[in-house]
């Protein structure tokens, strides 16, 4: 019965009120995924990370540094549709909500017009 138990080295994400929040309303919203990005420490190399989590367990299923200081929406779209999917900030071509902590979101869907699924 031990293996349904969590193994206590692997450290738990705590998550920021911010981000609960943003899950609720992808949650709401029936979308599978949520994209969140976040400015990196400049000790990690700086510029953007956008981390996609599945809105029904929470657990992250890929993230990417953006390799800029400056955030690029359009650069940031086009690597998650080069992953298989399009975020609604793209459809709708307009900005990611601001969270209330400083990050970014959206919800985020497969591409309807991919195929290949990068991420099995």
């Amino acid at each position: 019965m031990s293996r349904y138990l969590p193994d206590p080295s692997i450290p738990v994400a705590d998550f920021d009120p911010a981000i609960h929040a943003a899950l609720d309303r992808a949650r709401e919203a029936r979308a599978p995924m949520l994209a969140l990005a976040y400015r990196r420490h400049s000790q990690s190399g700086g510029g953007w990370l956008v981390t996609v989590l599945e809105t029904d367990t929470s657990e992250v299923r890929f993230d990417f540094p953006t390799g800029s200081n400056e955030w690029d929406r359009t650069a940031v779209e086009r690597e998650l549709r080069r992953q298989g999917y399009t975020s609604l900030a793209g459809m709708l071509r307009q900005e990611w909500t601001e969270l209330s902590d400083g990050g970014l979101s959206t919800h985020l869907f497969r591409d309807p017009h991919e195929e290949n699924d990068y991420w099995h």
